[in-house]
């Protein structure tokens, strides 16, 4: 085997290591050139997103993450290379038994650091999911009640619990997508959206977010300010995945510009939403204009 592959797989296998045994500082390390996840670049911020968001029992996950189906490709010339493999994550509690929580893909891009093998991107792609609320924190845990109600009741209000925090984290997710587009955060943007997502616009159809961000850009990083206001949120959640709507008004604010300073569009939204380890995201947002008015010259370059 050529020599860089096996130490790129030892080191994709050493991942798995580390986070299964709680070594986390060891485990950031890998990151110190990259980045994992959903962090942000660097150990530091690999570290953080795992104090923040995995559930830990007695310091460890209790998680055994199996790769398999390793791809590597490297390119020795360019010191360079890229890498996929599938992931499946069981875990097992004592009130909680071994079970499989995860199915996905793991897509990564490597570089050569004086002479070993470092990661620049882990991206983890989500597949299939089962009970991953003992892995995660979006799904939090009351306490017990005093005087518990019978199996039948402690389900239903269970059900309806979880069914109130799931809208209730929707309603969130579209209020975060429309402060993230009236300060310019591209990274808040890119959060509300699942891997792969679509955007379908009077215009067209965008897919991918690379795409969605550049008409995000294109059509507000030229004005002074831009307001959208959200209401009329309304959710239906089937287990990880959701239907939403709801109502906007987006007001777009370019001072001088001829015509008008203001221009103001009024419509819908219908998302469609999966549950994620990072909780709900937009997989697909369908927006439909119903009105405008004033100045359609303030949006345009």
């Amino acid at each position: 085997m050529n020599n860089s592959v096996q130490q790129i797989s030892d080191m994709m296998f050493r991942y798995a290591e580390l986070f299964d045994t709680g070594r986390f500082d060891e485990f950031a390390a890998l990151f110190e050139h990259g980045k994992w996840h959903k962090a942000e670049p660097g150990s530091a911020a690999a570290r953080q997103w795992i104090t923040d968001n995995v559930q830990l029992y007695d310091g460890q996950p209790r998680t055994k993450h199996v790769t398999t189906n390793v791809i590597i490709d490297v390119d020795e010339d360019a010191g360079t290379a890229t890498a996929s493999a599938y992931v499946t994550i069981f875990q097992a509690l004592p009130d909680f038994p071994l079970q499989p929580i995860f199915c996905g893909r793991y897509q990564d891009r490597l570089t050569r650091i004086d002479g070993g093998w470092h990661w620049t991107e882990r991206r983890v792609i989500n597949d299939l999911y089962g009970d991953i609320s003992r892995h995660v924190r979006y799904a939090p845990r009351g306490p017990e009640p005093a005087d518990p109600p019978t199996r039948h009741q402690g389900d239903q209000l269970d059900a309806d619990l979880q069914r109130l925090i799931d809208r209730q984290d929707i309603a969130d997710l579209c209020a975060r997508y429309t402060f993230a587009l009236d300060t310019r955060d591209w990274a808040l943007l890119e959060s509300c959206f699942t891997d792969a997502p679509a955007f379908v616009h009077p215009g067209g159809r965008l897919e991918g977010f690379d795409a969605i961000l550049a008409r995000s850009k294109g059509a507000l990083e030229s004005l002074d300010a831009s307001q959208h206001l959200l209401g009329n949120i309304v959710a239906d959640v089937n287990g990880d995945a959701a239907r939403a709507t709801s109502y906007f008004q987006a007001q777009h604010v370019r001072a001088g510009a001829p015509g008008g300073d203001t221009y103001i569009i009024a419509g819908s939204y219908t998302d469609t939403l999966a549950r994620t380890p990072d909780g709900w995201k937009i997989a697909e947002r369908v927006q439909v204009y119903l009105w405008c008015d004033g100045n359609r010259a303030v949006v345009r370059p």
